[in-house]
């Protein structure tokens, strides 16, 4: 029997969904339209109101790539995945995160992701995509991390002490 029960109805991955907002969206490369539209800065404001009416039963922080990220979830499965995914810190209120992640699966809605960049605030709404707050993350990085000099790359390797591996 699982431990955790599922009542909201499962969906993929929006990534055709994501909308950004505020004036950095000067910095966002156009030549992707799909993924990178622009949207009014009202939108978001609602979207923000609507969701800040729901409680958020995890509030959870943790650093990667040099950036302090909070994430604030009412879904214990979306919660484990982050404590799975990052190193989650003690006392989250003890932190000054840079960009917060606000993720509800009980808004009804369909699936949806405002990302102001300006307030460094990240709405999900509307799924139950596992790792829709982990490529958040990416995309964020993705988007801070060369103003720094830095290319971040998503991506992973493994090696093996293996005798019995061949080397042909």
């Amino acid at each position: 029997m699982p431990n955790i029960e599922i009542t909201t109805k499962p969906t993929g991955r929006s990534p055709e969904k994501k909308v950004h907002y505020g004036s950095r969206t000067v910095k966002l490369d156009l030549t992707r339209p799909k993924y990178n539209k622009i949207g009014e800065e009202k939108y978001f404001w609602e979207l923000y109101e609507d969701i800040n009416d729901y409680d958020f039963n995890h509030n959870l922080v943790f650093y990667t790539s040099g950036m302090c990220f909070r994430v604030e979830t009412n879904d214990d499965r979306h919660a484990q995945f982050v404590r799975n995914m990052f190193t989650v810190v003690n006392n989250p209120y003890e932190h000054c995160a840079d960009w917060t992640i606000l993720h509800n699966t009980e808004i009804k809605v369909p699936p949806g992701i405002g990302v102001h960049l300006d307030e460094r605030t990240m709405i999900i709404v509307g799924t139950t995509f596992l790792g829709e707050i982990k490529k958040g993350v990416f995309s964020i990085l993705g988007f801070e991390m060369p103003e720094k000099g830095i290319l971040p790359m998503h991506c992973s390797a493994f090696t093996s002490n293996d005798n019995n591996m061949s080397t042909n």
